[in-house]
């Protein structure tokens, strides 16, 4: 599912569906696994060719013009518009918050650190609950590695106000008795408590 450029978005059972190309939350999610996989293992060899493809895939959906990642890309390796969702947003801050806390490579940490202080801007307008709880999660771990950043901690204490805010109003908007508003799945650990 991965080749030169990252993993392809779709597929019929082993064989990629070319069709569809890549999108910048596929290659999030699979840098996030590769980072987290990559502890585990002791031959790292091809997670870290394989860390290294979704890093650059992720590198490349970034616009510095717009501080947003571009999503979709055709097969022939062009992005099919100027910015990804929210969701896009949220996963892509997730995966470089995983890869700036997780990986041993200081150039690819470095990498991931930069893409992420560079969207804080952008992520501080995001308002979709289910892509403001990724960015919380990217942001936790971030903020693990490099604590002191005045900026990405400004922007998690937004985003996990907007958060709870949000949970209010879902709360609120309950119709009867027994019933629970669809919350998001991704709960970062500290909002848990």
């Amino acid at each position: 599912m991965t080749d030169d450029t990252g993993m392809l978005q779709h597929a019929v059972g082993i064989t990629p569906h070319r069709d569809h190309g890549y999108c910048t939350d596929d290659n999030a999610r699979a840098l996030i696994f590769a980072a987290r996989a990559r502890l585990q293992l002791d031959d790292t060899t091809t997670l870290d060719v394989l860390i290294d493809r979704y890093l650059a895939f992720l590198q490349h959906a970034y616009r510095p013009e717009t501080g947003m990642f571009r999503n979709f890309m055709t097969y022939d390796r062009k992005f099919t518009e100027e910015a990804g969702s929210e969701d896009c947003q949220g996963r892509a801050a997730w995966a470089l918050g995983v890869a700036s806390a997780k990986l041993e490579d200081v150039h690819a940490k470095r990498i991931a650190a930069s893409l992420l202080q560079s969207v804080l801007p952008q992520l501080e307008k995001v308002h979709a609950l289910r892509a403001i709880s990724p960015a919380l999660l990217g942001l936790h771990y971030y903020l693990e590695s490099f604590s002191g950043d005045s900026a990405a901690r400004r922007t998690q204490t937004l985003l996990a106000q907007r958060l709870h805010q949000g949970f209010k109003k879902l709360k609120a908007m309950r119709n009867g008795p027994g019933q629970k508003p669809h919350l998001p799945t991704a709960m970062p650990c500290f909002l848990m408590h």
